[in-house]
């Protein structure tokens, strides 16, 4: 009887059926605009392998689950969902042992989780349980589900967007800044030339007669000029000739 028994659980346990649907989301209003090719897999021990595609519900389901440890991914083309984690577990591992008319020891294994689903990441490791998220202490018989909902995390980007031009961060470039600095004293110097006084044009036409090559004394003359040049007397229309002459 108890060989019997022990089979009959068996037997249910490869009937656990898993229910899931995908609800709304920020990122996925309209569900039906996912793609037919959305699916979903279920990966666990070495040859244990589910493959499921989106229902016209859409949802997903497993049936005929063995026990195990699965990994449970929802691949889609244009949206990212999470990762699951599905233990399956055997209903014949986890009986308690008790004596026959043990009233409360049977209660316990009526109270049992045969199926546990966890929230992971597929970068963590796999004794690393997240979050759970659904359960089942239900007897895996032929009509035992397990329901549980998903939404997406976010849309897929496949391509960077191109950045439009902005004016403002292209006068901040460095090397903008300084040719616009250099054209400014190319046209700007005629000018400033043409507004000096008569004393202040003989000393630049004296540094320029003497050139780069004039001697270290022709240099320091040079910086000594340009150091004196009074540029916001200039500007106020101040002139050193006309200063002297008073």
């Amino acid at each position: 009887m108890k060989f019997l028994s022990t089979l009959a659980l068996l037997g249910t346990a490869a009937a656990t059926s898993l229910h899931l649907s995908i609800s709304p989301s920020s990122s996925l209003l309209d569900l039906s605009t996912l793609p037919a090719s959305t699916h979903a897999t279920l990966s666990g021990p070495p040859g244990k392998r589910h493959r499921t595609p989106l229902r016209l519900d859409n949802s997903f389901v497993f049936t005929n689950l063995e026990e195990g440890e699965y990994l449970l991914d929802i691949h889609s083309r244009d949206h990212v969902f999470p990762s699951l984690r599905v233990d399956v577990l055997d209903p014949v591992s986890i009986l308690p042992v008790h004596a026959d008319g043990d009233g409360v020891a049977a209660e316990k294994v009526q109270q049992q989780e045969t199926v546990v689903v966890y929230l992971t990441h597929p970068s963590n490791k796999w004794d690393h349980l997240g979050a759970k998220i659904a359960t089942s202490s239900a007897p895996l018989s032929s009509d035992a589900e397990v329901k549980l909902a998903v939404s997406a995390l976010g849309k897929r980007e496949f391509l960077e967007k191109r950045q439009g031009f902005d004016l403002l961060s292209f006068f901040k470039n460095p090397m903008i800044l300084m040719g616009v600095l250099s054209m400014g004293l190319v046209f700007g110097m005629p000018y400033l030339m043409d507004n000096m006084d008569e004393e202040t044009k003989a000393e630049f036409a004296e540094m320029q007669k003497q050139g780069p090559l004039g001697g270290a004394g022709g240099s320091a003359g040079a910086a000594q000029a340009v150091q004196n040049f009074d540029l916001a007397g200039w500007m106020a229309g101040k002139s050193d000739s006309g200063a002297a002459k008073k």
